[in-house]
């Protein structure tokens, strides 16, 4: 995803270290990256940048400085649906976002689409391990 990024990886982490954290946390990359965990894996210098791009995002939210508005929106009903399910339940996802930038037609051709195609489900899917993902993420604040 870094050629999406109005700051490239490396230079995130440079600005970290030269202190610009207003620069940084009011940057659209931190709400750009997919949180795949690629770049983690494959950092020569061992940076769990996965790890910085969600404490980035969590920062930004707290000091009101998100670049993208409905980015926010879309996180938190992301990390709610992770809580519950143990994985996204897309349904649940979207109506939690919908309701948040009430913006219910947006999107809805999309919706069917995806939908006819299977790629949403009416009944969330069991995940085994919920338990551990509700303690890992039980450590962290829950947004609101």
């Amino acid at each position: 995803m870094s050629y999406a990024m109005d700051l490239p990886p490396n230079l995130l982490i440079r600005y970290i270290q030269l202190g610009r954290k207003d620069k940084v946390i009011s940057s659209e990359t931190i709400w750009i990256c997919a949180s795949c965990i690629t770049c983690s894996t494959r950092c020569p210098n061992d940076i769990d940048l996965a790890h910085v791009m969600d404490a980035l995002r969590r920062m930004s939210m707290k000091q009101g400085k998100v670049s993208l508005p409905r980015v926010p929106a879309f996180h938190r009903a992301f990390m709610k649906s992770i809580r519950t399910h143990g994985r996204v339940h897309e349904i649940e996802m979207i109506a939690r976002f919908k309701l948040r930038t009430r913006t219910f037609l947006e999107d809805m051709d999309l919706g069917r689409e995806m939908f006819a195609r299977g790629r949403i489900r009416f009944i969330p899917e069991r995940t085994k391990g919920r338990g551990a993902i509700r303690s890992m993420l039980g450590r962290l604040p829950e947004e609101s």
